[in-house]
């Protein structure tokens, strides 16, 4: 196997050099070459520089013959500003794996609507040193060298299982609706929707939700996969008086789809990688759920 070339740019907000050293040796113990673009480290108040910084290493990374697989900094904020500003004929024509989660949302969605190409919803350079499980980061660099292994995931909550096959799109709720209306939204159908949160209000997330819903992206959906939602309802305010879960069994009450809740993705303990634009199937075993690649 031939050694994997990372390059991490910041799509979004700065992050320390500590971060990225700790991260930068974990991924070369691994086995990856690993460079760093000199804008991670710029601060435009709390970005990683403007947004022509940001493009500038974008473009870069994509340009580069020697890069194979681009890996986000961080989350945080601002990454949408850049999606109007994206030569998508540079992504067209040198195709590359691209990771991050939470606010790089919006550009894993965009790359894939916009040039087809399959990118991944998984752990950015900060997350790689928080105590994600051994077993997600060895999924993690196994995507990252090429291999697809079948995912298993046990104490999922299941309505309606169903095996089925789809598209898969989605992740960070806050930051996936804010495509909506945009030409960076996956378009078509049979979709497998995933979705993630923190950090929010349940009221809001049930409002994101409805969004989406009225939008009409859940009726585009073969299922729709529901990973950790932490709230941080502000107590000054009147209880909003419904659960998380309270809230996606309300909002999906009228669908004929499996809904999976307690997946294990989100910005809690656990991240497993997943690829936004690939076909995948859904197989079920009272609560188990079998997730791979088509």
């Amino acid at each position: 196997m031939s050694q994997k070339h990372i390059r991490i740019i910041g799509p979004s907000s700065s992050i320390t050099r500590d971060r990225i050293n700790e991260a930068t040796s974990w991924l070369e113990e691994k086995g990856f070459l690993v460079t760093v673009a000199d804008q991670v480290f710029f601060q435009h108040h709390q970005s990683a520089g403007t947004i022509q910084d940001k493009i500038d290493a974008l473009h870069e990374a994509y340009s580069d013959p020697d890069v194979d697989i681009i890996l986000a900094s961080r989350g945080g904020n601002e990454a949408i500003h850049i999606l109007p500003h994206v030569d998508w004929n540079i992504i067209k024509n040198n195709p590359k794996k691209i990771i991050g989660f939470s606010d790089i949302t919006v550009l894993l969605n965009a790359i894939y609507q916009q040039t087809g190409q399959i990118t991944y919803h998984g752990p950015p350079a900060g997350q790689i040193k928080k105590g994600l499980p051994d077993d997600h980061l060895h999924q993690f660099c196994a995507i990252m060298n090429g291999d697809c292994p079948e995912m298993e995931w046990s104490d999922c909550n299941v309505k309606n299982p169903a095996d089925i096959t789809g598209t898969l799109i989605g992740g960070n709720l806050s930051v996936f609706q804010t495509l909506t209306g945009t030409p960076f939204m996956p378009t078509g159908d049979d979709f497998i929707l995933f979705l993630e949160d923190v950090g929010d209000e349940i009221s809001r997330y049930d409002r994101m939700l409805g969004h989406l819903k009225l939008a009409g992206l859940f009726e585009r959906c073969n299922a729709i996969l529901f990973g950790d939602f932490h709230s941080s309802d502000n107590p000054n305010r009147a209880p909003f008086g419904k659960t998380m879960d309270q809230v996606i069994d309300d909002i999906t009450a009228d669908l004929n789809i499996p809904i999976i809740t307690n997946c294990p993705f989100g910005h809690g303990e656990q991240l497993v990688t997943l690829p936004i634009g690939a076909k995948m199937s859904l197989k079920f075993n009272n609560d188990e759920v079998k997730i791979k690649t088509v």
